[in-house]
């Protein structure tokens, strides 16, 4: 009998028969996607059962239904941070975290990205490198 897992973890490998596992499945569910944590994403990536890029996409696709509501985005590039998720999937793993993505709050300068200190007045700033 499987151990009980708490809601919201992910489970990635199958039991084919004691002592013998099978690859994961890959994640579908949008939703369930976009609702993991920080750490249960990592662990999907870690086991396999989710990509950097799936989780962005899950993730974009929540935003665009979201964001007209909750208009919690000064800036948003989906296709650097597809590029990001791609370039992440691609290379080893790095640490505990690797690839799983966040958003950095409008009062951080950043070089890539615009930095507008939420004020109307920086609209459109980009820190200096």
């Amino acid at each position: 009998m499987a151990p009980a897992m708490q809601a919201g973890t992910v489970r990635s490998w199958a039991m084919v028969r004691p002592g013998r596992q099978r690859k994961p499945a890959m994640m579908q569910d949008n939703e369930a996607i976009a609702r993991l944590t920080a750490s249960d994403a990592a662990a999907a990536m870690t086991a396999g059962s989710l990509t950097s890029e799936r989780l962005v996409r899950a993730l974009l696709d929540r935003i665009e239904r979201r964001e007209a509501q909750v208009q919690a985005w000064a800036w948003l590039d989906p296709e650097q941070a597809l590029a990001q998720a791609r370039a992440a999937d691609a290379a080893p793993r790095r640490s505990p975290l690797h690839g799983v993505p966040v958003g950095i709050k409008d009062v951080i300068n950043t070089a890539d990205i615009p930095t507008g200190y939420g004020s109307p007045i920086y609209d459109g700033h980009r820190p200096l490198s």
